[in-house]
């Protein structure tokens, strides 16, 4: 059975700026946030990890880590860290 970005691989975009046959790359943006009441800080952490570790294995082509400063509800400040 093909997963769902092998079935967007394959299709093609013929009207596209990109010219016609143009392969669709498919990636996740985490946000690591965490707004009050909704779990512990350590928990969002560990599903957004989680998140990242599965993105290559299912098949995504790209990985986009948030960077945010000086809000109460993110957890990622920096994401080259992360990112090691």
């Amino acid at each position: 059975m093909r997963s769902a970005t092998s079935a967007i691989r394959a299709s093609r975009c013929p009207n596209s700026d990109l010219g016609a046959g143009a392969a669709v790359n498919v990636g996740i943006l985490l946000i690591f946030q965490n707004y009050p009441g909704r779990s512990s800080g350590a928990a969002m952490v560990r599903d957004q990890t989680r998140i990242a570790e599965l993105a290559e294995p299912l098949g995504f082509d790209s990985l986009w880590p948030p960077e945010h400063h000086f809000t109460d509800s993110s957890a990622c400040p920096a994401n080259v860290p992360f990112l090691s």
